[in-house]
């Protein structure tokens, strides 16, 4: 809630939606790759 509203006032919104973007990809990976550690084991 607090970064979307900061999102909103930030000049440059495309800098915030950038990181927001690789810090989503990489807890998708992470989620991923837990996944894959729970089927092999």
């Amino acid at each position: 809630m607090h970064y979307l509203r900061r999102a909103d006032f930030d000049p440059k919104p495309a800098v915030d939606s950038s990181t927001y973007r690789a810090w989503l990809c990489v807890l998708a990976e992470r989620l991923l790759h837990t996944t894959r550690l729970d089927l092999l084991v």
